[in-house]
């Protein structure tokens, strides 16, 4: 039996997937460059790479904030994004921060992981399809049909067993107020797998990326 090709929303019957609740005071990890005060970053990036950011003549646009539900996920999904290249360089570490963020209200996701693909009438071809209108046309429909869903979740692209989220714009109430749930930062490089006690450099090692010194010393 052949799998289903992709198709846009308009193109097939969907029904709208159930989605996954997570309670306040769920803790996200991002990992970005230092140089920023926080991580709720929404960013707009119709033309760019990512995923789930709505195409350039979707109405409304808006916003997507991409985290881990793990430490591991963050990192993956930003530093293993590109397929590929399996060398870093160790300044490419020393500028980044891995933060932590709980939510200050309940947080509703459509997992893409579940049956919800099911209800799309797709399989897991539109979450590693280099097609991006695709996807991006699938993250508007959902925005748009489900109004109380916050965004995402789907598997990291890099490694599968990590889950990640792509969080819509209207969710910045309930993750970007510092003032009333935890947010807290530190150097990627201080990070440390707490199932193995494995530093970062030699976590990426298990996945085949060697961190090399590009000249910026030891850490």
């Amino acid at each position: 039996m052949s799998r289903p090709p992709l198709r846009f929303p308009w193109e097939c019957h969907w029904t709208a997937p159930v989605p996954t609740c997570y309670p306040a005071g769920s803790l996200f990890y991002r990992v970005q460059d230092a140089e920023f005060d926080d991580p709720f970053h929404f960013g707009r990036d119709p033309e760019g790479d990512h995923r789930w950011n709505p195409s350039q003549d979707a109405r409304p646009q808006y916003g997507v904030l991409y985290a881990g539900t793990t430490p591991e996920a963050a990192i993956v999904e930003t530093l293993l994004h590109d397929e590929g290249g399996g060398v870093i360089g160790l300044s490419e570490l020393k500028q980044r921060s891995l933060w932590t963020f709980s939510t200050g209200k309940p947080l509703c996701l459509v997992d893409l992981a579940g049956p919800a693909l099911k209800r799309l009438r797709h399989d897991g071809k539109l979450l590693v399809t280099d097609q991006l209108d695709y996807p991006r046309a699938w993250s508007h429909a959902l925005h748009e049909a489900l109004p109380g869903v916050h965004g995402l979740l789907f598997p990291a692209r890099p490694a599968p067993e990590y889950r990640s989220v792509a969080l819509f714009e209207r969710s910045a109430d309930r993750v970007g107020c510092p003032s009333s749930h935890e947010v807290s930062r530190i150097r990627l490089l201080d990070w440390v797998d707490p199932r193995t006690g494995r530093n970062i450099i030699d976590w990426l090692w298990d996945f085949g990326v060697t961190v090399h010194d590009d000249g910026v010393g030891l850490w």
